[in-house]
């Protein structure tokens, strides 16, 4: 390594140790493994974090999000929406009777059933079919497994959910399928205060919601663009691969209720 990498990773490291200092949570997800990129993204004066009801952990995966959202809205019920049965207990020995709840289900427009192609990388399933796209250093999306799981609409399960309280803070982490987890949502939607999601920039999946898909979607329901998070990049190009923005409900944070919408 030159004497300008080490200085630069050495900086890196110093930056790293201040944000730990400047946010003890920051530590703690660190060391349980949990997403430390959505914590940065959401650890911003522009979310009223006290205000959240409701976490709705759409692509739950093996409890990435949860991790942080429990630093981070400590009164809040989560949520968790995953439809691979392998990772259902796992989820919900992160989730204590009364803190949330585990919904295995996807989330989409409509209710029916589709086929869940499971990847030999756990994060990369998707109701899409992946492409034949291979990028050096990045987890190949690879089938191991398709399977039928049920679909269901996000806003008809919450309504009826006796754990759901508004305002609700939105995850969606599904592979490309994000604008139909949005269109399936709408009837909640008023009531979301905000919306974080991840966005792929290179075509990943067959039929891939885009970035200019999700924004003008999320633009026509009163959310305007707050944020982005650090992109991933391709390690020889620098190309980025994916990105997560958040959104944040024009109209205000909804009034918060002990009761299900």
């Amino acid at each position: 390594m030159t004497v300008g990498g080490f200085l630069e990773k050495l900086g890196e490291w110093i930056s790293v140790l201040g944000y730990i200092l400047r946010n003890p949570g920051y530590a703690e997800v660190r060391r349980g493994g949990g997403a430390r990129d959505l914590y940065r993204l959401l650890n911003k004066p522009w979310l009223q974090r006290q205000s959240i009801g409701t976490v709705l952990d759409v692509g739950a995966n093996e409890g990435q999000f949860i991790k942080p959202a429990r630093v981070l809205f400590p009164k809040a019920s989560i949520l968790a929406f995953e439809p691979n049965p392998r990772l259902i207990q796992s989820l919900q020995d992160l989730l204590p009777p009364g803190t949330g709840a585990v919904c295995q289900i996807a989330c989409g427009r409509e209710a029916g059933t589709m086929p869940l192609h499971l990847m030999k990388f756990s994060p990369a399933s998707s109701l899409l079919r992946p492409t034949s796209l291979r990028i050096p250093d990045f987890p190949a999306a690879e089938t191991e497994e398709t399977i039928e799981v049920k679909v269901g609409r996000l806003d008809f399960v919450v309504k009826g959910h006796p754990l759901a309280r508004k305002p609700y803070l939105l995850k969606i982490d599904v592979q490309g399928f994000e604008l139909q987890v949005l269109q399936g949502a709408v009837d909640i939607l008023p009531d979301v205060s905000t919306i974080v999601c991840e966005v792929n920039a290179v075509p990943f999946y067959e039929g891939q919601a885009g970035f200019e898909d999700i924004y003008g979607f999320v633009r026509q329901h009163n959310f305007k663009l707050v944020d982005i998070g650090e992109p991933i990049r391709n390690s020889n190009t620098g190309e980025v691969l994916y990105f997560d923005v958040a959104f944040l409900n024009k109209s205000g944070v909804p009034s918060p209720t002990d009761s299900s919408v």
